[in-house]
C-alpha cells in the first residue's frame, strides 16, 4: 500500500516565439504530420508562449520559465523550439540562454526529445554565433543523451556536432 503511482500526462511540444521571429515552415510541416528534413514530429499537445512587442527579453524569459515549470516533472516534453527574433544584444542573449536552459531541463524528463534553436536564414552572424554558443553550452550541461540539440537557420539545420565545424568561420566574421 506504500507504493504510489506516478500520473504521467500526454507528451507535449513547446514552442517559444520571440517578437519579430522567423516563420517556421518546417515546424508547420511537422505539426501536420509531414516528416521534415530535421526528423521527428510535434506532439498533438502544443504549448505556445509568444513574446509581446512591448515585453523586455528578461521579462519574457521569466514568463516562459514559469510556464515550463507549470508543466511539472510528469509531463514529457518531446519537442521544444525557441524561435528567435533578429535581436542579438546582451539582454536578448541572456534571455535566450535562460529559456533554452529551461527547455532543456523540461526535455530531459522525456525518453527521447528534440530541442531546436531557430532563426531566419538571413540572421546576422552575431545571432548565429550566439545560438551556436548556447547550443554548445546546453550540450555540455545535458545530463542525459536523450535530448537532440540543434540550431536551425531557415530550412537548413545544423546539429551542434556539424555546427562545430562552422563555429570558427563564424567567430572570425564576428571578431
Amino acid at each position: 500500500m506504500g507504493a504510489q503511482t506516478t500520473n504521467v500526462t500526454s507528451p507535449v511540444s513547446i514552442l517559444v516565439i520571440e517578437h519579430a521571429s522567423y516563420s517556421l515552415p518546417w515546424l508547420e510541416r511537422e505539426a501536420s504530420g509531414h516528416v521534415s528534413p530535421s526528423g521527428g514530429h510535434v506532439s498533438s499537445d502544443v504549448v505556445v508562449v509568444s513574446q509581446l512587442a512591448s515585453e523586455p527579453p528578461a521579462v519574457f524569459a521569466t514568463r516562459v520559465m514559469r510556464r515550463v515549470a507549470r508543466l511539472g516533472p510528469t509531463t514529457p516534453v518531446i519537442r521544444a523550439v525557441l524561435s528567435c527574433g533578429p535581436r542579438s544584444d546582451e539582454a536578448s542573449l541572456g534571455a535566450r540562454a535562460r529559456i533554452a536552459q529551461a527547455l532543456l531541463s523540461a526535455a530531459q524528463t522525456s525518453p527521447s526529445a528534440k530541442l531546436t534553436l531557430a532563426a531566419a536564414p538571413s540572421a546576422a552572424d552575431r545571432l548565429r554565433h550566439q545560438l551556436l554558443a548556447i547550443a554548445g553550452t546546453l550540450l555540455e550541461q545535458s545530463r542525459v543523451p536523450n535530448v537532440s540539440i540543434s540550431v536551425q537557420l531557415g530550412e537548413g539545420s545544423a546539429t551542434r556536432r556539424h555546427a562545430l565545424t562552422q563555429d570558427t568561420e563564424i567567430s572570425q566574421k564576428v571578431a
